[in-house]
């Protein structure tokens, strides 16, 4: 099969783009093949996108509450009693990544 110039642009840019490190999975994942040459799943790259920036959010929230409740130990002298609470809700927040991570499905099409 011979590629169209478009497709072959779009594999020099991935080429430029990757700079000659191996090239993941998810970088393709949502890219296939069809008899007009490559075509991407823009929907599925915007959702990816999306999952991305929350997973961003939450570890910022992750990060503000362990800074808090690092102030709180020295300013506070019933830390020790909400201390696992905190713990435990930044422990639901990395679960919550992890199984967002897990959900991610991975498919490669070709027509």
């Amino acid at each position: 099969m011979e590629l169209s110039n478009n497709s072959l642009h779009l594999l020099e840019y991935m080429k430029s783009n990757f700079q000659g490190r191996p090239i993941n999975k998810e970088d393709y994942s949502f890219i296939w093949l069809t008899t007009k040459g490559i075509e991407l799943d823009v929907q599925n790259i915007l959702d990816r996108k999306e999952e991305e920036k929350e997973k961003i959010k939450i570890n910022l929230e992750i990060e503000e509450l362990k800074t808090k409740l690092s102030k709180l130990e020295h300013l506070d002298k019933d830390y020790e009693e909400y201390k696992p609470e905190y713990e435990e809700y930044i422990n639901l927040l990395h679960e919550y990544n992890e199984v967002k991570d897990a959900g991610v499905s991975i498919s490669i099409i070709f027509q």
